[in-house]
């Protein structure tokens, strides 16, 4: 499989791969700090942090970090909704396809030895041009977000223009982007860390300094120092605006080990940590559900030190269906066949929420159309004696692999889908072999998940189920031009009450095609320290780290 097909499939699926780093090193110029300075807060990071550069970023755990060092011309809040940062407003053309910014005014970049004298300036329409350019280049991994959209990146990544001819800067703090074609969710394809602002001088440093040992940005917390097993960062005594928190020094830990994890939890070294659901179990209390602001119930002996919030955030779990090989009738007698209450219940141990469509819910007010399972083993028996499938004959083979749970819930969908009369060869296969794999159609089913990078309805339904994404990341093969052309449609449409209905009724579509038995949508669980305040991640997964307000004493350090 070729380089170029690879690298789009990796945004879709946000690989949860890390690589093991040879770095270490301090923030050039700032210099390394002595641990134990006052309002520390430490953070487990699951696995490496492998890059702070965002067009590098391939992974969640870089992507947490980054969004405390740098910032983009607008982000998502807590309750994901639409944040100004960088961009001070904004205005778009009658029919959406130009979209100018004013960027704020008296915004600096982190202190850094790149600047010379007085070691900083001044953020311009100079940097989100440059910033931008550098984001939908060859060599960025995020460029697919904007690939399709912005005028100009196929010919700038083909190197026949020498910038991104969309990209104009019309005035020292104003720029205008020209689109393809309309596109009124424009914003809500750059509210991700990835689409951040960075200047020149720190990016000039090459690819050895910039994002391995300086990262210079705009956010409330500088890099100090890394290490092959934490990231400590400052807080940005020059930033722009005032926030609620009074972390002073953050430090992200690498901890692999979930037990490990815990351990240091609850020994006073980590303040916050995610919780994965294998330790729900062992943690929560099962006979106390997440209430509807999102407060997880503890066991006794740890709710009287520490609390645990789960935040929804923007993926999608599913078993996947190559729709060349298996026809439609099988697609949906599996997809009615599959008990999700039991998928979640078993699989999740309630980190996630049932989910029989893609959409995440709450994307700009949207709900999916199925609030609740599909399960219907009547219509999923029907469905089964009009397809091709031979019970007595045929079976079906389901890849899955070692993340997410894959392989433990390829074993209950192949229980229950016996059940059905539908016989399943499970194969155990690395994650990109799966990936390889599906993308060639050399599979029958997958099991897999998705991480939005988009937080929009729109995006995601065009990317994943338009046929002109086929193979990548439309995976599954699926094609059908009523639903290409309802997608064609609804990507001009402006209102926000009519878009949503109409992301409704191609999802219902998606659903009775069936390239996908969708299954649930996960949370981000986190534990910490109950005299903490302010712990919040928005969808992207993203912590907002700067709202934290610490008790007396420290969160968390040796």
């Amino acid at each position: 499989m070729s380089t170029t097909s690879r690298g789009p499939l990796r945004w879709a699926l946000v690989l949860l791969l890390a690589t093991a780093g040879g770095w270490a090193a301090g923030c050039g110029g700032s210099g390394p700090e002595p641990a134990g300075a006052a309002r520390e807060l430490v953070v487990a990071a699951d696995n490496d942090v492998t890059t702070l550069d965002p067009i590098r970023s391939q992974e969640p755990y870089s992507l947490r970090v980054i969004g405390q060092i740098f910032e983009g011309l607008v982000t998502l809040d807590a309750d994901n909704g639409l944040e100004a940062v960088l961009a001070e407003s904004w205005s778009h053309s009658e029919t959406y396809d130009t979209w100018t910014f004013q960027i704020r005014r008296g915004v600096h970049f982190h202190e850094d030895d790149v600047f010379g004298e007085p070691r900083t300036r001044e953020v311009t329409a100079d940097d989100v041009a440059f910033s931008f350019e550098r984001l939908v280049s060859p060599d960025s991994y995020p460029a697919f977000v904007l690939a399709d959209t912005l005028a100009g990146v196929a010919e700038f990544q083909a190197g026949d223009a020498p910038g991104v001819a969309g990209i104009t800067v019309t005035g020292p703090h104003t720029v205008e982007f020209r689109l393809q074609q309309p596109d009124p969710t424009f914003l809500h394809r750059i509210t991700s860390p990835w689409f951040t602002v960075f200047p020149r001088e720190a990016v000039e440093q090459g690819p050895d300094v910039f994002g391995r040992t300086k990262a210079v940005g705009t956010g409330p917390f500088r890099l100090v120092s890394r290490s092959d097993t934490e990231v400590v960062l400052k807080r940005n005594a020059g930033y722009w605006r005032p926030v609620d928190g009074d972390v002073e020094r953050l430090v992200f830990r690498v901890i692999r080990n979930e037990q490990l994890r815990l351990s240091e939890l609850r020994n006073g070294r980590l303040g916050i940590m995610s919780l994965p659901p294998a330790l729900m179990p062992a943690m929560t209390d099962p006979d106390r559900p997440a209430r509807n602001d999102g407060a997880v119930a503890l066991r006794p002996e740890l709710a009287e030190e520490f609390e645990a919030l789960a935040f929804p955030t923007f993926n999608s779990h599913f078993v996947g269906f190559n729709c060349e090989r298996l026809d439609v009738h099988l697609r949906r007698a599996i997809s009615l066949g599959i008990d999700r209450h039991e998928v979640v219940s078993a699989i999740t141990r309630g980190g996630a929420t049932l989910a029989a469509s893609t959409v995440p819910s709450g994307l700009l007010g949207y709900q999916p159309p199925y609030p609740d399972d599909v399960h219907d083993l009547e219509r999923a028996r029907e469905e089964l004696r009009q397809s091709a499938f031979d019970p007595d004959n045929d079976r079906i083979q389901l890849l899955v692999h070692e993340q997410d749970n894959a392989d433990l819930l390829g074993q209950l969908l192949q229980a229950q889908l016996a059940r059905l009369g539908i016989e399943v060869d499970i194969q155990q296969l690395d994650y990109n072999t799966v990936v390889d794999r599906m993308i060639r159609g050399d599979t029958e089913a997958f099991v897999l998940a998705l991480e939005y990078v988009f937080s929009a309805p729109e995006p995601i339904l065009h990317n994943i189920f338009h046929s002109s994404k086929i193979p990548v990341p439309n995976f599954w093969h699926y094609a059908n031009p009523a639903v290409d052309s309802a997608l064609d449609d609804l990507r001009a449409v402006g209102d926000r009450e009519t878009a949503n209905r109409l992301a409704q009724d191609v999802e219902r579509q998606i659903v009775d095609d069936a390239p996908a038995a969708f299954l649930y949508q996960s949370r981000h669980v986190v534990v910490f320290r109950g005299d903490f305040d302010g712990v919040a991640y928005n969808g992207h997964g993203t912590p907002l780290l700067w709202r934290v307000r610490l008790a007396e004493g420290d969160g968390g350090r040796e």
